[in-house]
């Protein structure tokens, strides 16, 4: 999907790390990587329907996490998708009713390294 073509209330974020694929594909699936850098306690599962949970204060999961979210696809080095939501803080934006956001990330080799594209 092209810039202009996503809704004006998504969110389109596109880096490209001067990384081999295999690390920066590791960075985004690997529990023990994803505690380096984003979380400090991960729960994810690399199946279709298997949890994608990220907590940033494991003493109060319910207050700060992506407690109950789920892989929704995963292709080996090419593409992972979940279901997203965010603290109750933002439940107006977010988590409405039961229906949760999805979030893309895909990974695709290019002359300067790595493109990453996230799609929320």
């Amino acid at each position: 999907m092209s810039p202009s073509a996503i809704p004006p209330d998504d969110i389109l974020l596109q880096v490209t790390p001067a990384l081999p694929l295999p690390e920066v594909w590791d960075a985004i699936v690997r529990p023990e990587q994803l505690t380096r850098w984003l979380a400090p306690r991960v729960r994810l599962e690399l199946r279709e329907g298997g949890p994608f949970e990220l907590f940033w204060d494991p003493e109060d999961p319910s207050q700060n996490s992506t407690q109950g979210c789920t892989l929704l696809r995963f292709r080996d080095q090419d593409e992972i998708a979940f279901t997203w939501k965010g603290p109750p803080a933002f439940d107006a934006l977010m988590n409405r009713g039961t229906r949760l956001t999805e979030v893309q990330i895909r990974v695709a080799p290019c002359p300067e390294g790595i493109d990453v594209t996230l799609e929320h």
